[in-house]
């Protein structure tokens, strides 16, 4: 009788450790799993793989914008993008601080450096009198977003000489020594103007001459009375007015 119980002892001893290492040999197991996924989570992402998820955001950006981008990745160097014009501002909530954060944030500092160069209250005649466009070379810019002075030139310098200075100021912004690929959009839209979107629309016509890719954001601002919330009728910038023609360049810059 005492044998057939120390027998059956051992028995209940040996299904103990068979089932014990059994569950032991399936938590190492499941615990080596877990690591080797967890080392794959974290393995850095490559160059080729950083460009490709950034390039999916330029669908909406010129051929030779792209293209600048593309080299700044490959040259492992950020590309310098400048943001100039009279109603670019360094000022916290202006459009053009929005959009160089939403730039360096969307593409990483990595791809894009951006530069905002103010003109503040400068007229087209002022500018090209103090060689203004001279002191973007600064920057050494790959691509450079301008804003001509239309909405100051306005009922200051008559339309005749605003032409004029527009074409001597595109001939200098082409003959920058960094050599800068070139956009150039319009001001901000007056409500109820009936002489300045003529003007807009003779200086695009210049713009066009000098094969430079133009950025229309006016198609996106709201028209009529609702645009007084926006801007002013002296053509000052509200907050929401900032908002608008920052939101233009994000979707512009992200591809949407």
């Amino acid at each position: 009788m005492k044998v057939i119980v120390n027998v059956a002892a051992i028995a209940t001893c040996l299904t103990v450790f068979v089932v014990g290492h059994q569950h032991w040999k399936e938590k190492i197991e499941v615990h080596a799993a877990q690591s080797k996924t967890s080392v794959v989570m974290k393995q850095p992402v490559t160059a080729e793989e950083e460009a490709v998820d950034v390039m999916r955001y330029t669908k909406n950006l010129p051929p030779f914008f792209v293209k600048k981008i593309e080299q700044a990745i490959q040259a492992n160097k950020p590309l310098s993008f400048v943001i100039a014009g009279p109603h670019a501002t360094t000022e916290e909530g202006s459009w053009a601080v929005m959009v160089k954060q939403f730039i360096e944030e969307t593409y990483g500092k990595e791809v894009f450096t951006v530069h905002i160069h103010s003109l503040t209250g400068e007229t087209s005649a002022n500018i090209l009198a103090k060689s203004a466009l001279s002191t973007l070379e600064q920057y050494e810019p790959d691509v450079v977003l301008y804003e001509p002075p239309t909405l100051l030139d306005n009922g200051l310098i008559g339309i005749h000489n605003t032409v004029k200075n527009t074409n001597e100021m595109m001939q200098q912004l082409k003959q920058l020594p960094s050599a800068p690929a070139l956009l150039v959009q319009p001001s901000q839209p007056l409500a109820q103007a009936s002489v300045y979107p003529n003007e807009v629309t003779l200086v695009k016509e210049v713009i066009d001459q000098h094969g430079v890719y133009y950025v229309d954001h006016w198609k996106t601002w709201p028209e009529g009375e609702a645009l007084s919330a926006y801007v002013s009728v002296e053509g000052v910038l509200s907050e929401k007015g900032h908002a608008q023609w920052a939101s233009f360049y994000k979707a512009f810059f992200k591809g949407v």
